[in-house]
C-alpha cells in the first residue's frame, strides 16, 4: 500500500495572504500537481468561478484549506460549500472546527456538504442539535 503525498499550494509559514491571489494558487496547485503530488490543499480564494480556474488547473483533487478563523461557523460552512461547488473534493478545517464549541457539530455540519451535497442552511441545523 503506497502512501499520499499532498501538496501546498502556497508554503506553509507563508503568512503575507496577500500572495494568496488567484493566480499565485492556481499556479501553485498546478505545480504542486506537477511535482508528483496525490492530492493538493489549495487556500479558497475569489468566487466559486474564479476558484474553479484553480480545481481545473490541477490534474489531482484539490481540497480547499480553511485559513483563518471564518467570523462565525456559517461562514466557514458557506467557503465549504463554495469550494465544493468549485469542483474541490473536500476540505481541510483546523481552527473553524476545533475552536468551535462543539467541534463534533461543526464535523458534522461539513460531512453534509462535503459527503452529503446539503445546502448550508440544511447543514447549519447539525450546528444547534438537541444534546
Amino acid at each position: 500500500m503506497g502512501h499520499a503525498v499532498d501538496g501546498r499550494a502556497i508554503p506553509v509559514g507563508f503568512k503575507d495572504v496577500e500572495q494568496h491571489t488567484l493566480t499565485n494558487v492556481a499556479n501553485g496547485a498546478r505545480t504542486s500537481a506537477e511535482a508528483g503530488a496525490d492530492f493538493v490543499k489549495a487556500q479558497f480564494v475569489g468566487t466559486v468561478d474564479e476558484y474553479r480556474t484553480v480545481v481545473r488547473g490541477c490534474f489531482v483533487p484539490v481540497l480547499a484549506l480553511g485559513g483563518p478563523m471564518k467570523p462565525t461557523p456559517l461562514h466557514a460552512l458557506r467557503m465549504a460549500a463554495d469550494a465544493i461547488e468549485a469542483g474541490a473534493r473536500g476540505v481541510v478545517y483546523g481552527r473553524n472546527i476545533v475552536e468551535n464549541p462543539r467541534p463534533d457539530r461543526m464535523v458534522a455540519a461539513l460531512v453534509e456538504i462535503v459527503h452529503g451535497g446539503a445546502s448550508v442552511d440544511v447543514a447549519a441545523k447539525h450546528l444547534n442539535a438537541p444534546l
